[in-house]
């Protein structure tokens, strides 16, 4: 937009801009379209700059399977197939769905972390606490390693089979690597609640 004076006052004390721009816009004989557009917010601006974690990295994980992503959509309460159906961008979450994601995500957090000590302590009943959790999908949890995956769901069917403790270094590194990307994945999501274009856009009606 050609420079005008009052307009320029009042796009910096509207959206609370340095000063300064007003002399650089006066020199320019130009406002930046940008402040006349429908919606704009300078907190979507920002948020635009801060990639605290980028979608693609946390869509990778979720795609590993290792969670149940039906089992978290039904016990978040959610409509059928929600949780899926945001992933892939055709609907949106609200504040309260992602704080529902995040309780059953740290839910599986903590049972994850017991597993991990179980394993320090030949604890087999608690290891088979956390994979008997319906939202945990074994053979994903075990990379691929069918042999292990197996001899774990037989301890399901029969309680007194051992439990496969010689693996419990390669289960070790699998486990942690699963805390790890719990992690990410909640921080995400706090993320989002937070941040999420749904509540930013009460900023641009101001």
């Amino acid at each position: 937009m050609v420079f005008d004076e009052f307009k320029a006052t009042e796009i910096i004390e509207k959206f609370g801009l340095p000063k300064a721009k007003l002399a650089i816009w006066r020199s320019r004989n130009a406002i930046p379209n940008k402040y006349f557009n429908e919606g704009y917010s300078p907190v979507n601006e920002l948020l635009k700059s801060f990639k605290i974690i980028d979608f693609s990295f946390i869509l990778s994980l979720i795609n590993s399977k290792k969670i149940k992503l039906s089992v978290i959509n039904n016990e978040c309460g959610f409509s059928s197939n929600k949780v899926q159906r945001a992933i892939k961008r055709q609907t949106k979450l609200t504040y309260n769905d992602y704080m529902a994601l995040i309780y059953e995500g740290n839910n599986l957090k903590k049972i994850t972390q017991q597993a991990i000590q179980a394993l320090l302590d030949r604890d087999k009943d608690t290891l088979m606490d956390f994979f008997n959790h319906k939202a945990i999908h074994i053979l994903a949890i075990c990379n691929g390693n069918i042999s292990l995956a197996n001899k774990i769901k037989t301890i399901r069917y029969y309680p007194k089979t051992p439990f496969p403790f010689e693996y419990a270094f390669e289960l070790d590194k699998y486990l942690n690597i699963l805390l790890l990307e719990l992690k990410f994945i909640i921080v995400y999501l706090h993320f989002r609640a937070e941040f999420d274009t749904i509540h930013v856009h009460k900023y641009s009606k101001q």
